[in-house]
This record gives structure tokens, sequence and C-alpha cells, in this order.
């Protein structure tokens, strides 16, 4: 299996440096995630209805709990359940009882009980495999090995993904919904009949 490293310029990607100091920080009876970039320096953003007895930092520390929320680098995580949420070891996905997340972001018609992630960006289920949170329909996802795997990724709204990607239309969710995923030529992966270029089934 190979790894690629490819970088992305352009609207998708910020680059800046990072401090020891990023992360949560409890700042005038606040919980804040500091970060750092070359353009204004600190940034320091207040954590929205959180409460602060129970807010608990995770072992990412780039995710937090508290008895009503789950955050992630500060931003709640719509519909998270604190109480099952947990961290998937060795990847960067999470899940809870109901729903697998990949950083702040839905997984779409992913099954907690059954997802398994493998190198970046690939995942499967009892019934898909993934391409970050992007399903795709597969006969035997359980059979999925990596090819080539990257740690590049592609954020935009579900809306923005299907307008070049039609053939997705049978995926349940909100066109404003945020996908993670990566472009063709960056990753590759096989199950026993199937060949995926990144989100792509390439034709048999």
């Amino acid at each position: 299996m190979k790894t690629i490293y490819k970088f992305l310029f352009g609207s998708f990607f910020t680059f800046g440096f990072l401090s020891c100091d990023t992360g949560y920080q409890f700042e005038n009876e606040k919980w804040v995630w500091v970060s750092y970039n070359e353009s204004v320096g600190r940034n320091a953003r207040e954590l929205m209805e959180v409460d602060n007895k129970s807010f608990k930092i995770l072992r990412n520390k780039k995710y937090a709990r508290d008895d009503n929320r789950v955050y992630f680098e500060g931003t709640i995580i719509k519909n998270a359940d604190p109480k099952t949420f947990e961290l998937i070891s060795g990847s960067k996905y999470a899940k809870d009882n109901r729903n697998v997340y990949l950083d702040w972001v839905k997984v779409l018609e992913a099954d907690p009980a059954s997802f398994k992630p493998l190198e970046g960006p690939y995942a499967y289920d009892n019934n898909h495999v993934f391409c970050g949170t992007i399903p795709i329909k597969s006969e035997h996802p359980k059979t999925l090995e990596i090819k080539e795997s990257t740690e590049t990724s592609i954020t935009t709204s579900f809306a923005g993904f299907l307008k070049n990607n039609p053939e997705f239309d049978w995926i349940d969710t909100d066109e404003n919904q945020t996908v993670i995923y990566v472009f063709p030529d960056f990753a590759k992966a096989e199950t026993r009949t199937e060949k995926f270029n990144a989100y792509r089934k390439e034709p048999k």
C-alpha cells in the first residue's frame, strides 16, 4: 500500500502555524478554543452553550464534551450524543450510538456498530465503503483493501459535491450538509470485485 502526500492550493486550505498553546483553554471563566495562524496570530474563540462544570477534554484534544454537547476544535458537533460519544482508536473518526463523525462532520449513511476505519480516507461498514464522509455502494465492503492513501481532503457542501457527482443523489441528506472527501487520483482502494478511485467506483 502506497501513501501519497499531495497538497492542494486555493480556497480549500489555509496554511498557518500551530503553537503548543493551541487547544481548549479556560480564560476569564469561559472555555475557549485557541488557535494561531500567520495572518492574525492568536485567536481565542469562545465555545457556545458550554456547561463549564461538566466540560471535559477528550484523549484526542481536538474533541471535548459536556453533559449536553460534543465539540470539535470548539465547534458544536450537530446532534452528537455526549453520553455515548467515543473516539475510534487509531483514526480521525468518532461515533455515538446513532452516527459516525469525521472531525465535526457526520459520515453519511454510516452504521456505528459495524464501522471500521482504514488508512485515509477510507473506511467501511456492513453496507458501504466510505471516502471521508461520502458513502459508496459496494458489493463486498468488508473486503476493502487500500492501495494508495492520503491525508489531504476537501470540505464543501453536499450540494456542491452533488453538482459534479449527480450519481450520488441516492444519499438521503440535506443539501447544506457539510461533506469531507478526496479528489480522484489522491487515493485508491479495492474490494474483491470492485476498484475505487477516491469516491468513484471504476467500471468493471
